[in-house]
């Protein structure tokens, strides 16, 4: 087996000579077995062990043995004292589910105070197979087909490829002294379950099963590279970025067979999951529903989806000088020009008269009713109307900021200056509104 974790160590290029290391090591005989090899094979390694105090005596026990182990060796040995049923209760959230936030956020203080490259775990084939199972159960797409990852950042398991009888048979072979958890045996945890009555059952049916599953694993891993690559293909593709929002042609989304999972990945990022993206797949033939997370909105509007942060409706606040505009349009450089100046044409970009304006202006929200005389034309129009004709989601209608001076709308921000406020040959002061980036 030395030779194996020496080859499998180079294969996957996991750790060299100059990397320092940090061994999670519980007693039991899979990490006194990894401990046993990163021993042998003369890494710079430390040790690290969790005392999560949930079987009294015993877990006492297991840090004592490892202290001894430790100190026969002369390695250094890092030891924490976790309340985990106190921690579980607190966050609503399963012992076991408490025990692995503590020991990798531990893990990881340990490993930037004394400056450390990587942590070892101890996960093997079983382990490997187990979690394929569990995700399997509890529902899951390709990604939770490929197990764990030999590598993961600064996580290395050196040991996923070989099995728990080729760990207990090297750990006999080799002398090697361990601790027996009792929980391991305890069917109720799910993981139990699955090692000491799912899986015998699977193996009745095939003696290989362990070997056709890992197979399987590395099929999906194939499996889940190229999805991933489409899936980003489709991400740059089809994910148009609009200033503080995204949109989805629903024509394309149809065209390249988008389907629930797909979209699902593709929104994903925006905390999105995938019972939504059914439904928002369901809804592609209507117009008006919305979706959210917990900072972004999804709507269905006409050709496209939207995707847009969350933002507060209720705007109504009085700016006594022009500079004092800044902290309310952060996409916005706003500065003070003298004339000559190049008109600036862009619709999302606002050139003012600022000697017209009547201080204090007002920052307000789209009103039912509200009328104004869009640049170039010598009426006034429903503000309503102008917003179909520019053809603005119905949803974006509220957040669209207006300015007010004395009573009269001055721009439509991001769409359009009233005609009465523009700049003219005989402007002295231009008050400009640059989005970002431009």
């Amino acid at each position: 087996m030395l030779e194996s974790f020496l080859q499998q160590i180079k294969k996957h290029a996991l750790f060299t000579t100059e990397d320092r290391l940090l061994l999670a090591i519980s007693g039991g005989v899979d990490s006194m077995v990894l401990w046993h090899l990163i021993e042998k094979t003369g890494y710079a390694y430390s040790v690290a062990h969790c005392n999560f105090n949930l079987r009294a005596d015993e877990s006492d026990r297991d840090e004592a043995f490892i202290r001894e182990r430790a100190k026969d060796l002369n390695v250094d040995l890092f030891v924490k004292f976790f309340a985990t049923q106190e921690y579980a209760s607190e966050k609503g959230i399963s012992t076991q589910m408490a025990a692995r936030e503590l020991r990798y956020q531990w893990f990881q203080e340990v490993m930037t105070q004394e400056k450390m490259d990587l942590l070892l775990t101890a996960h093997h084939l079983n382990d490997n197979v187990e979690t394929v199972l569990l995700n399997q159960v509890r529902g899951t797409s390709i990604f939770g087909l490929t197990g764990m990852k030999t590598r993961n950042g600064d996580l290395v398991r050196p040991l996923l490829h070989f099995t728990k009888p080729e760990i207990l048979d090297f750990a006999n072979s080799e002398g090697i002294t361990w601790r027996e958890d009792s929980s391991n045996q305890k069917a109720h945890y799910k993981r139990n379950l699955l090692r000491h009555e799912v899986i015998p059952k699977l193996e009745a049916l095939n003696p290989n099963f362990l070997a056709t599953a890992d197979s399987n694993i590395r099929k999906n891993k194939e499996v889940e590279e190229v999805f991933s690559k489409h899936i980003e293909h489709l991400r740059q593709t089809l994910l148009q970025k609009k200033r503080l929002s995204h949109q989805l042609s629903i024509d394309e989304l149809r065209e390249n067979h988008v389907g629930p999972l797909v979209l699902f990945e593709l929104i994903k990022p925006f905390g999105f999951n995938y019972n939504q993206a059914q439904s928002i797949i369901a809804a592609l033939d209507q117009s008006g529903p919305k979706f959210s997370s917990e900072n972004f909105e999804i709507w269905i509007d006409r050709q496209f989806v939207f995707i847009e942060p969350i933002e507060e409706n209720e705007l109504s606040v009085n700016i006594e000088e022009w500079h004092l505009l800044k902290p309310y349009f952060h996409n916005y450089d706003i500065s003070m020009l003298k004339p000559p100046i190049d008109i600036d044409r862009k619709p999302e970009n606002l050139m003012l008269d600022l000697d017209k304006l009547s201080f204090p202006l007002k920052l307000r929200n789209w009103r039912q009713g509200d009328r104004f005389r869009p640049l170039g034309m010598k009426q006034h129009k429903l503000l309503s109307d102008f917003l179909i004709d520019a053809k603005v989601p119905n949803h974006r209608k509220p957040n669209i900021p207006i300015l007010e001076s004395d009573a009269e709308i001055v721009a439509l921000v991001g769409l359009r200056v009233s005609d009465i406020f523009k700049v003219t040959d005989q402007t002295k002061r231009v008050l400009y509104f640059k989005e970002k980036g431009q």
